[in-house]
């Protein structure tokens, strides 16, 4: 069930992306996407994927041809609170509800083009250029081999994470690649094995990333890299390993 679910959900940002790429993203401050069918439990999922893809707000609606009505589901990047532009965009809605940086809502099918007009309008009207450039918040760089259990945790002390509270990440720069894999059932997960002196009692850490499985053939073992991520204890039969949940990586000349 949950292979058929990660099915449903490939074809549904697939069908999304083609949408977008009918649009011209230069103009388009804010995605909005829809299809008769969608299964509304997976719309969350494909606005996210696309607000990652793209760096613009998504709003991602499954149309219901019986009742003519639709289920949306907004993800936002963090210069864009997507409930207070939903809210303006109220009276073409039958319900809504949710925070700055997601939100559901549903709406009848003949109010989508007015409504995608309007958040557009919107969008253009708060965003600027320098919004649509991605960033992470790092909470301080150290050398990897200061990662010890002590120090998650006290971490974990922190949680829970969330908007309000994310989780911390940090950069460690030219960090040593013993290994490059790729993961998952269509190869699509990247993951890399670190050296870092001191860890996990053989000098080595996993390091995956997740959707990144096409970077592998551009990156070369024995290099280095430098890294931003965040510390997480895997246990995996009957052991507890540290690995490093990767966010971004670029290669040390580029700094």
């Amino acid at each position: 069930l949950n292979a058929q679910r990660q099915e449903e959900q490939g074809r549904l940002v697939e069908e999304a992306i083609e949408q977008v790429a009918r649009q011209d993203v230069t103009e388009a401050r804010c995605l909005v996407v829809s299809g008769q069918g969608w299964p509304a439990g997976l719309v969350g999922l494909v606005a996210g994927r696309i607000a990652d893809r793209f760096n613009r707000p998504c709003v991602a609606i499954a149309l219901d041809e019986a009742t003519g009505s639709g289920r949306g589901s907004a993800r936002s990047i963090p210069a864009f609170n997507i409930l207070e532009a939903i809210n303006a965009c109220g009276g073409l809605l039958q319900e809504y509800g949710g925070h700055a940086h997601a939100a559901g809502l549903k709406i009848v099918g003949e109010n989508v083009e007015d409504f995608t007009a309007q958040m557009n309008r919107l969008a253009g009207s708060m965003l600027s250029e320098e919004d649509f450039v991605p960033s992470l918040d790092v909470a301080m760089e150290l050398d990897p081999s200061e990662i010890c259990p002590n120090l998650l945790y006290e971490l974990q002390a922190l949680a829970p994470f969330g908007n309000a509270n994310p989780e911390p990440c940090f950069v460690s720069r030219s960090v040593p690649v013993v290994q490059i894999t790729r993961m998952g059932g269509e190869k699509q997960h990247l993951r890399l094995s670190l050296r870092v002196d001191g860890l996990n009692g053989n000098n080595t850490v996993a390091a995956p990333w997740w959707r990144h499985g096409d970077l592998a053939e551009g990156l070369q073992e024995g290099g280095t890299l430098d890294l931003c991520y965040k510390p997480q204890f895997n246990d995996w039969n009957n052991r507890r390993y540290i690995q490093f949940m990767l966010e971004d990586i670029q290669a040390p000349e580029a700094w």
